[in-house]
């Protein structure tokens, strides 16, 4: 891998300090190295701007320095186009990043290709409007619907496969991916999932009901979530945290395995309950 892609975020990398040092190094190795627009201030080290689309198409790989968020950015990227991705952890707990920043010096083994890949399934999200795709969202971690800023009581309806499972009354429900359920929906309650399993978590933030309870679909169902009369409410679609899509009453948010999938780059051989334990000590 010679051709390298760098997300980043000044908001976790003041002045870029830690990106302009990954690039450097990749530099002097013999890389070349792309970014985004937003960190064009890294062109004088030779590295070049570009485009999200740009950055995806003339690289082999993409490095995220950053958090979760950042990374998260850096796979929407990276997944239309097959590339293989690899965080650098700013954050606080960086769940799905590989590196912490002291073993930042470990990306030179991706010019070796001396690393190993490690598929994750993504959900697609379409809000379905008389029928017809009003929206259509890609997620790695999950999809979330949710009240707007006042808290107030929504009505759902959840199907599987177009039959009925549960209706319930909430302040808003999440779809996660196995890779997400380490993410907003273990703040909410829900369980950690292997993300070696291919499945859907269905989770009730806040239900009013004694019997809501998570549940686990197989990644082959088709989640179907229908929004009750809002009645002067609000209602919005949030995928991954990235895409905020306000919501009608009426309005059904279906959700299915997507056909991409992230290509996460591992260096070392620790398990993800390893890892986890680690992020939670």
């Amino acid at each position: 891998m010679r051709k390298i892609g760098l997300v980043t975020s000044e908001k976790k990398d003041a002045g870029l300090r830690k990106a302009a040092q990954i690039a450097g190094e990749l530099l002097a190795l013999g890389a070349e190295v792309f970014c985004e627009e937003e960190a064009k201030s890294l062109a004088a080290l030779g590295v070049r701007p570009f485009s999200d689309e740009v950055l995806s198409e003339e690289c082999e790989g993409i490095v995220t320095v950053g958090g979760d968020g950042t990374f998260l950015r850096g796979a929407h990227i990276a997944a239309p186009r097959e590339l293989p991705i690899v965080g650098v952890n700013l954050g606080r707990l960086g769940y799905l990043t590989e590196l912490e920043p002291a073993e930042s010096g470990l990306l030179r083994a991706l010019l070796a290709e001396e690393f190993t890949t490690e598929e994750r399934m993504m959900l697609r999200a379409d809000v379905l409007r008389a029928d017809k795709v009003a929206g259509s969202f890609l997620g790695l971690n999950e999809a979330v619907i949710q009240n707007g800023m006042i808290a107030r009581i929504l009505d759902f309806v959840i199907s599987c496969n177009t039959r009925q499972v549960v209706s319930y009354s909430a302040d808003g429900v999440l779809v996660s991916t196995p890779t997400g359920s380490t993410a907003y929906s273990l703040s909410a309650g829900g369980p950690v999932i292997d993300p070696a399993l291919c499945c859907f978590l269905l989770l009730p933030i806040c239900p009013h009901s004694l019997r809501a309870r998570p549940v686990i679909f197989s990644d082959r169902s088709e989640l179907s979530i229908e929004i009750g009369t809002l009645e002067g409410k609000d209602a919005y679609l949030s995928v991954d945290g990235r895409n905020t899509f306000p919501l009608m009453g009426g309005d059904r948010v279906r959700v299915r395995r997507a056909e991409l999938v992230t290509k996460m780059i591992k260096f070392n051989n620790r398990s993800f309950f390893e890892i986890l334990n680690q992020k939670l000590s």
